[in-house]
């Protein structure tokens, strides 16, 4: 997939957005694994207002393979000769 445009937006704004990365199946996959994960111990935070999982994959390893699919890495190594990896997950 060609990112060039993406790529001159990222470098110009600092961000780019990109839709339809994932096909709704797939965000339903993804949903459907951290829905199903067991959330226990202290990295699931769970209140009224709030959900979030710290050290996502360690805690929720199946997200792995859902999330770094072929057109993320096609597209990270389209945008950059750097290595590039997680480091947090919003």
């Amino acid at each position: 997939m060609p990112y060039k445009k993406k790529r001159t937006e990222l470098e110009e704004n600092g961000y780019s957005v990109l839709a339809n990365l994932y096909t709704n199946n797939e965000v339903d996959q993804i949903l459907n694994c951290i829905e199903n994960a067991e959330q226990n111990g202290t990295s699931f935070l769970k209140t009224k207002d709030l959900f979030a999982i710290r050290q996502l994959i360690k805690n929720v390893p199946e997200l792995s393979t859902l999330l770094f699919h072929k057109k993320l890495t096609e597209l990270l190594a389209d945008l950059s000769k750097s290595e590039y990896f997680l480091t947090k997950a919003i």
